[in-house]
């Protein structure tokens, strides 16, 4: 088979004002063809097989300069590539319009969804944070793509810029993903795969038997605990925040003697203590475990 070459004439140089106001009969550019009975459509002409083709793009009042360009320099990459974009093209429509039909979002979409979902679980909007920086931040590369298209190849790859710098947060973004899949599975759009063929591999953030038999499974752990203040030295230590008069001082040292997390002692409220009964009652908003 001959291989196809694009036709690189002035394609790409129509201006808008020029496709409005063409009136034909004729071809202009990408090609805007108007007929003698007003009809007017995008076309992108090529060579295929050693002959001269044309593919339809879009009625003209449903398709905008901007995307016929897009479109046709899409076709375009497919015809330097040795195929017929008439085919390849049809094809891709075909599947994205089964796709839309059958109802099969985009990773996206779901993982949208399922964060939406999850909302009342959160205890506020910060909660709520790495969630939505994993699934579309870290996410991003398999955003575009519907949920039957992703492999276990494209979680690797995007797990693996973080696989080693930043291994804790390698491992939420990895679960959070396998989360949103479980979602995917539960509601039947991973049975088959973008090309119809039932999809092995149902979850491909998951760890066990997937994950773990890939390059991911080197990954080694550099822990590093905070430093910590010997036991022997904390006597000596509260002596001399108490010989301080700032408040911070005075914070820090509630903090060490109740055993509270910085955030809960910071955000503290004198409506919490009762000093003649020596409690502080902490609202179980402000508490991780919830209570």
């Amino acid at each position: 088979m001959d291989k196809a070459t694009g036709r690189k004439s002035a394609q790409w140089t129509i201006t808008a004002l020029e496709a409005q106001y063409f009136s034909g009969p004729g071809k202009l550019g990408l090609y805007l063809v108007v007929t003698r009975q007003g009809g007017r459509r995008w076309v992108f002409r090529f060579s295929y097989a050693g002959k001269q083709r044309e593919l339809f793009l879009a009625p003209a009042e449903r398709m905008s300069l901007k995307d016929a360009k897009d479109k046709a320099k899409t076709a375009a990459a497919i015809v330097q590539d040795g195929k017929d974009p008439r085919t390849t093209m049809s094809a891709t429509a075909r599947r994205a319009r089964q796709y839309e039909a059958a109802g099969i979002p985009t990773f996206g979409e779901l993982a949208d969804r399922y964060i939406e979902a999850m909302a009342p679980t959160f205890k506020n909007a910060k909660a709520r944070q790495p969630w939505e920086l994993s699934l579309k931040t870290y996410a991003a590369p398999i955003r575009p793509l519907r949920v039957n298209a992703v492999s276990t190849g494209h979680i690797v790859d995007l797990l693996k810029p973080i696989w080693h710098k930043k291994p804790e947060t390698a491992q939420r973004v990895r679960r959070r993903i396998e989360a949103v899949f479980g979602e995917a599975i539960v509601r039947g759009f991973r049975e088959n795969d973008e090309n119809g063929k039932t999809i092995g591999q149902r979850n491909p953030a998951s760890w066990k038997h997937n994950l773990d038999r890939t390059s991911l499974k080197s990954r080694k752990v550099d822990v590093r605990h905070h430093a910590a203040l010997p036991y022997a030295d904390v006597p000596a230590f509260m002596v001399d925040i108490r010989s301080r008069e700032s408040m911070a001082a005075r914070a820090l040292e509630l903090c060490i003697l109740t055993a509270t997390r910085t955030g809960e002692t910071i955000a503290a409220q004198w409506s919490e203590f009762d000093l003649k009964a020596g409690t502080w009652t902490i609202p179980k908003a402000r508490m991780k475990a919830g209570k």
